[in-house]
């Protein structure tokens, strides 16, 4: 971890782990949704008229917007520990060159 990722891990973990991971999970679930109406506007453009009802309707929205906000927990969580890990050990590392100079 460099310097410019260690002070800016510095400032999230200040947040907040629960902040962090909820902010995460709102974004996966946001860009599925925004993937669905991407992807009904254009069958609504390539065809000229409604989408047909094969690209799902609003249980499809809910079902693929839980998943990945499920998805996002997992990843965000998994993040977190990674750059918490990197972070201290970065800080343990610098804790011991200065007691060694």
């Amino acid at each position: 971890m460099n310097e410019k990722q260690k002070e800016r891990w510095g400032r999230v973990r200040t947040k907040g782990r629960a902040r962090y991971i909820i902010s995460n999970v709102i974004a996966a679930a946001f860009s599925g949704v925004v993937a669905f109406a991407l992807l009904w506007m254009s069958m609504y453009a390539w065809r000229g008229g409604p989408a047909s009802r094969s690209a799902g309707g609003p249980w499809s929205v809910i079902a693929i917007a839980a998943g990945l906000a499920v998805a996002g927990y997992f990843q965000a969580s998994r993040q977190w520990r990674r750059s918490e890990r990197e972070y201290v050990a970065s800080a343990d590392a610098k804790a011991d060159r200065a007691a060694i100079t």
